[in-house]
């Protein structure tokens, strides 16, 4: 049975601003440098299908994910390039991984060993970017440790390390840290030659050491966020995020709202009710303390923020009324709340809350 389809809380993604992100990023980079698209985290929230297909429009070839079952699902939806799995994988995803061309990530040579022994069996190649830990300390070889890791990867027959790569730690508050951790990767310059090199986030690129190499790695620049606040000028957000009021009630003085009656009306007031909760990703520690946009203004959130639903004063806002569109994220009528607004209340980052946005929250895509 044919459903007409019902706006009640989604999220509409730009993809004009996309386009524009990326064209700013591209003038930061030497021409021949290469972009890696993050798509990982479906996209940090904005639809990693969608978000592929209108890189890949736009000449990127290189994306970024974050596991074996990322990729499947993307080459399954149409989306073509080449994908590096930024994170280790198990023994047993390695066949798909092979089978599928994805390009692994590997930190060792007991990892590579592993590796080749499937691609032995398979009678195909593994492609490899060795990772080197300059200073994160989370994954790839030591620095000083990594040098005999890949002579030995060097040396197995269905293995083929196609790149070089690390990450930084600081590159958006610790420029010293960063140039070290640029200066530790210089040592792996004898395995620079015919592979793919990089080491930048967006944070590292846009930066003042423009780590750039082969390759850059952009990530919360491509969606319109700024790791330093100079560079925000230039960059679109590419998400909005929307909700409707679903009633209003008026309410006398001194009752209280939402679970725990944790606010009291201080003045008899008009409180609507909006269709998005925690479940959707709007965060529960913007009870009492968040705002929406409705009809261009500041409406309040009252209360704690619940599973489905919030509610908001709307008093002053008398235009308001069931149905009216209410804006969590995004700009209406010359007035814009950020997901560094919701990010900064909420003690978190940007990244936090876009990637936060639920499933369930319905993604329109303009602009394509």
């Amino acid at each position: 049975m044919k459903s007409k389809r019902i706006d009640r809380c989604w999220a509409e993604i730009n993809h004009g601003a996309l386009r524009a992100n990326l064209r700013f990023i591209r003038k930061q980079i030497p021409e021949k440098a290469e972009i890696m698209g993050m798509i990982k985290a479906n996209a940090y929230g904005h639809g990693a299908v969608a978000v592929a297909k209108t890189l890949r429009k736009e000449g990127v070839q290189w994306f970024g994910i974050a596991s074996l079952a990322e990729g499947v699902a993307l080459k399954r939806q149409g989306v073509r390039g080449s994908f590096l799995i930024l994170g280790a994988a198990l023994k047993e995803e390695y066949e798909l991984i092979i089978q599928n061309r994805f390009v692994a990530t590997i930190s060792s040579l007991k990892e590579g060993k592993e590796l080749n022994q499937v691609a032995q069996r398979l009678g195909l190649k593994a492609i490899v970017h060795f990772k080197v830990d300059t200073g994160m300390g989370r994954l790839g070889a030591w620095w000083e440790e990594g040098g005999r890791e890949i002579e030995g990867l060097l040396k197995l027959s269905q293995i083929e390390v196609r790149g070089i790569y690390t990450h930084f730690s600081c590159a958006d508050s610790d420029k010293e840290e960063t140039r070290g951790q640029v200066k530790r990767f210089l040592n792996y310059r004898p395995w620079f030659e015919k592979r793919m090199v990089h080491a930048s986030n967006s944070a590292g690129f846009l930066g003042k050491n423009r780590a750039v190499f082969d390759c850059i790695r952009p990530g919360i620049s491509l969606y319109g966020y700024a790791p330093c606040a100079k560079d925000q000028k230039f960059l679109k957000p590419v998400l909005s995020w929307k909700t409707r009021v679903t009633a209003i009630h008026a309410v006398k003085k001194g009752r209280g709202l939402s679970y725990g009656a944790t606010y009291r009306v201080l003045r008899d007031s008009k409180i609507a009710v909006l269709a998005v909760g925690y479940a959707d990703g709007y965060p529960r520690l913007l009870s009492n303390q968040g705002e929406v946009l409705i009809c261009g203004k500041r409406a309040p959130i009252r209360g704690r923020v619940t599973m489905d639903q919030i509610l908001v004063d709307v008093t002053l806002i008398p235009q308001a009324c069931v149905g009216t569109v209410a804006t969590l994220i995004g700009r209406e009528r010359g007035t814009s709340i950020r997901a560094t607004e919701l990010a900064e209340k909420t003690g978190t980052i940007s990244y936090e809350i876009l990637c936060g946005i639920s499933e369930r929250v319905m993604r329109v895509h303009k602009n394509r």
